[in-house]
């Protein structure tokens, strides 16, 4: 079992912002050894307001979206992260569309590319 460090803060987050989810933020803020992470309700904006409001919450939210998205392998992606999904379907997506291209007609996907890049991508035929 792992320990904390002396130095390492507690991460918390509150779930529904209603009275006692208020009262939960404001009393996380009061301790030295909590850091205020995340925060959650089945209303976005509520939400939003009060991960604007909280300096705490922006930061803890936008490390664990991060670690989530970038770091977290997912059973449902077949032990993949989120972003390597997502790179593996957007290359399968300018491949295929590379297949189909020609020096004489573009797909958008490549056609943009070559805009975005200022370089001429060039296809040859074998």
């Amino acid at each position: 079992m792992d320990k904390r460090g002396i130095d390492e803060k507690v991460r918390m987050g509150v779930i529904g912002l209603g009275g006692m989810g208020q009262g939960h933020i404001n009393k996380i803020g009061e301790i030295a050894e909590a850091e205020f992470t995340a925060v959650s309700d089945v209303d976005f904006q509520v939400t939003k307001n009060i991960s604007e409001a909280v300096p705490d919450a922006k930061q803890g939210i936008s490390r664990y979206v991060n670690f989530y998205n970038q770091e977290r392998p997912h059973q449902s992606l077949d032990y993949k992260t989120p972003a390597v999904v997502y790179f593996i379907v957007a290359w399968n997506g300018f491949l295929w569309a590379l297949v189909l291209t020609n020096p004489s007609t573009r797909t958008i996907p490549v056609a943009a590319a070559s805009y975005i890049s200022d370089r001429e991508i060039l296809v040859r035929s074998w």
